[in-house]
């Protein structure tokens, strides 16, 4: 980190997982030095992290872990998360910074922050595009979060000192950090991730519950395997992030009928420029982005 940055002298990271063990395997590949310590709800988890080598000092017991943290992540599915900082936020050193991983953050930022700040604990949210359909601290990587974009979301009232860190962490282990409002955040995450897992699921059960199965199973190729490689994704996690980002979801979910609506009009009704319209809109939309995403991935 910059000189004038106070790297944390000991950071844990409250559940060990897929994200939360590539953050710690990050931390350790980029920012030698720094004491890693985690917390898990159960004691096979804690073994496999120290077995692992993901952290230096691993515990079932949170108050032995979070007491001693200059700066926690908070690598957990979003109501366990709520639920776990507001049962042990006496836990937290006083001064210290608590951020998070989680794809929502309106929630977690009304759900928790108070409650930190009360107790003399900074809450600095976070969300970085990364992770992939696995599970597991087995399928963790150190270079997950690298060339990533991730966002923050500041509370006006937070302390710039802490926003500091939090940005300098995610950029010296290779994250391109953006500040943004919560709201907004998942506003657009509705539409850029969420609901996608959503059409990713209605597509399977199309294809491979369509009463052709056995053909449909031979006739499914790249084309379906890319649009339903998320389905494949946690359930638990992905109810989880629908209840915390409901209204978002419902909003991007009707925008996708009326398209859909739209489609159908054209097809039904043999208007083949539109239809031609909307595809070649569709691929320049895309392949305008897609151009975009490599020259952010290479700076």
């Amino acid at each position: 980190m910059r000189d004038h940055i106070k790297i944390p002298e000991v950071l844990a990271i409250a559940g060990l997982g897929q994200m939360g063990a590539s953050f710690a395997m990050a931390v350790r590949k980029y920012i030698p030095g720094v004491k890693l310590t985690g917390w898990a709800p159960q004691q096979s988890e804690v073994d496999q992290a120290l077995a692992l080598g993901i952290v230096d000092e691993a515990s079932v017991n949170s108050e032995e872990i979070l007491s001693q943290a200059d700066l926690v992540m908070l690598a957990m599915p979003i109501t366990p998360l709520i639920e776990f900082v507001l049962e042990k936020v006496n836990e937290f050193k006083e001064g210290s910074i608590v951020t998070d991983l989680s794809s929502v953050k309106s929630d977690i930022v009304d759900g928790i922050r108070p409650a930190l700040c009360e107790n003399g604990v900074h809450f600095i949210g976070g969300h970085p595009m990364a992770g992939t359909e696995k599970t597991g601290m087995e399928n963790g990587e150190a270079d997950m979060y690298r060339d990533k974009v991730i966002f923050l979301t500041p509370f006006c009232t937070d302390d710039p000192a802490a926003l500091t860190i939090v940005r300098e962490l995610w950029r010296e282990i290779g994250g391109n950090t953006f500040e943004v409002d919560a709201v907004d955040h998942d506003e657009t995450l509705a539409r850029s991730s969420h609901v996608l897992h959503i059409n990713s699921n209605i597509t399977t059960h199309v294809c491979l519950q369509a009463p052709n199965k056995d053909l449909a199973m031979l006739a499914c190729g790249g084309a379906f395997r890319d649009t339903s490689r998320i389905s494949s994704s946690n359930p638990d996690l992905w109810v989880n992030v629908t209840k915390h980002n409901k209204q978002a979801i419902l909003k991007a979910m009707d925008e996708t009928l009326d398209q859909v609506s739209h489609v159908r009009g054209w097809i039904e009704g043999e208007d083949w420029d539109s239809l031609y319209k909307f595809l070649e809109e569709g691929k320049d939309l895309r392949d305008n982005w897609w151009d975009s995403f490599n020259k952010l991935d290479k700076n």
